[in-house]
């Protein structure tokens, strides 16, 4: 999940997306093992890929404490409405995926004004 906060700075906005590259390389090294953690980003990459978009129904919500996100020191965040048919494409997939679905949030929360022109990404997760 992300958090928008908007105020007057060179950019005219901000949002951030608390750990979410430490979520998925702890992720990927749990799923695909490796000396590098490249590698296992590689192989979650690769495995992703095998999913049609949607993940076959299975989410992945990265916070759930939403309000101490930014401060807490354990995300609180899990996978979704898996079922019997959900593989590890579909769990790759799914973390993949909800990168997309917070920035798709952050311009929500931003409404139209002010219309963001350049997306800037740094951090883990970038």
């Amino acid at each position: 999940m992300i958090s928008g906060n908007i105020y007057s700075n060179p950019l005219e906005w901000t949002s951030t997306i608390p750990r979410s590259g430490q979520q998925l390389s702890v992720f990927a090294h749990q799923f695909f093992p490796s000396k590098s953690r490249e590698l296992s980003l590689t192989k979650l990459d690769r495995f992703a890929s095998n999913s049609a978009p949607g993940a076959n129904g299975a989410l992945f919500i990265q916070t759930f404490d939403l309000p101490k996100s930014t401060v807490s020191t354990e995300p609180k965040g899990g996978l979704v409405n898996l079922s019997i048919d959900n593989d590890l494409s579909d769990i790759s997939r799914a973390l993949l995926e909800a990168f997309g679905y917070g920035l798709r949030y952050s311009f929500e929360v931003m409404g139209t004004n002010p219309q963001p022109i350049r997306c800037y990404a740094a951090g883990g997760g970038a």
